[in-house]
């Protein structure tokens, strides 16, 4: 069976998202009961929040470059909304 291809860039890019979202998560998490400082937790939401945007976009432009590729997958990616839901309960 042939599987649609995305532009490996736009995945690649994803991919690292992806990690620096979930270490970010888990720092974040991690502090939120530590010795860090509420300036230093709203830092790390920040940058968070804006990982989460840059994910939204990149799978954006994967979906729209390559719509094949994102009806093929979709139970071997991580939906935009669970990764929001991760970091609500992350940031809670």
């Amino acid at each position: 069976m042939f599987a649609p291809r995305a532009d490996p860039k736009l995945l690649a890019r994803e991919r690292e998202l992806q990690q620096a979202l979930d270490a970010k998560s888990v720092l974040l998490a991690r502090s939120s009961g530590g010795m860090q400082t509420q300036q230093e937790i709203a830092v790390m939401k920040s940058e968070v929040d804006s990982l989460l945007t840059e994910y939204q976009n990149v799978e954006t432009a994967i979906r729209t470059s390559s719509p094949g590729y994102a009806s093929f997958e979709p139970f071997q990616r991580q939906t935009i909304s669970a990764r929001g839901r991760q970091h609500s309960v992350a940031c809670s």
